[in-house]
């Protein structure tokens, strides 16, 4: 899914007799040249928008130049959906080695994982569990 992040402060509210919020970026602007080079948008365009923790909405792309790309977007757009923070998830996973674990949990968190339980299964050594990331403190 490609989502575009914006900043609070990137919102403009909407103008008198407008019901839109806009967000517009310039061409220097490392979204602009992904919006322009991987999702080809054009001026019929709708992408979805993410204002940092706040609400996820279709916004379309109302006015596109070689300078600059400004969406438009209101409240009745706004996604149902939750952010992926707020989700649930429990990963279940084979114990690995120590070093690839370790290499693992920024991955986790990422991911937004809540809790990660691991398994002893027949190939994974026992010694494994013993290592000092797997104490409790």
């Amino acid at each position: 899914m490609n989502l575009i992040l914006f900043e609070q402060s990137e919102v403009k509210p909407p103008h008198e007799g407008l019901g839109e919020s806009q967000v517009t970026i310039s061409s220097a602007d490392r979204r602009f040249i992904h919006c322009t080079t991987i999702l080809k948008i054009d001026s019929k365009s709708v992408v979805r928008l993410g204002v940092i923790d706040a609400d996820m909405y279709d916004a379309r792309v109302s006015e596109i130049t070689s300078d600059h790309i400004t969406f438009a977007f209101s409240d009745e757009k706004k996604r149902k959906i939750r952010p992926y923070s707020d989700l649930n998830i429990s990963l279940i996973l084979a114990c690995p080695r120590p070093k690839v674990l370790g290499r693992l949990f920024p991955v986790f968190s990422q991911l937004g994982f809540r809790r990660l339980m691991l398994i002893n299964v027949e190939k994974v050594e026992f010694n494994y569990f013993g290592f000092h990331w797997m104490k409790k403190d």
